[in-house]
C-alpha cells in the first residue's frame, strides 16, 4: 500500500465507521433496542475490516519509485568494481578512552573513494 492508498484507507475507515455507527444509533433509538445498535456497529466493523485491512490493487495506484541499491546482491555495485563507492569509517568517541566509555558514542563518517 503506498502513501495515497494509506490516506485513502484512513479516509474510508473514517467515513465508514461514522455511517455505521449513526446508522446503529438511530435504529436503535428507533426500536429501542441497545443490541440492535451493537449489532450494526459490530457488522459495520466487519465491513470496514474487508474494506480497508488487505491490500488492495486501487491502494496501489502511485507506487514510489525507490533509488537502486547501493550494494546490489550480485556484488556488481559501485563499491564492488571500485569506482565512486562509499565506505564508512566508524570513528572513536570523544572521552579519549577508546569506544566503551560511559560517555563514548560511536559515529560513523562515510568517505568517498
Amino acid at each position: 500500500m503506498d502513501y495515497e492508498g494509506q490516506k485513502q484507507s484512513e479516509a474510508l475507515i473514517t467515513r465508514l465507521l461514522v455511517l455505521f455507527a449513526a446508522i446503529g444509533f438511530l435504529g436503535g433509538y428507533a426500536v429501542g433496542s441497545f443490541s440492535l445498535m451493537v449489532a450494526v456497529n459490530a457488522a459495520g466493523l466487519a465491513i470496514t475490516l474487508l474494506l480497508v485491512v488487505p491490500d488492495w490493487p486501487w491502494f496501489n495506484r502511485n507506487p514510489l519509485s525507490w533509488l537502486p541499491p547501493l550494494y546490489p546482491a550480485d556484488g556488481e555495485g559501485a563499491a564492488a568494481s571500485g569506482g565512486g563507492g562509499a565506505v564508512v569509517v566508524s570513528g572513536g568517541g570523544g572521552d579519549g578512552a577508546g569506544s566503551g566509555g560511559s560517555g563514548s558514542r560511536s559515529r560513523g563518517a562515510v568517505v568517498k573513494r
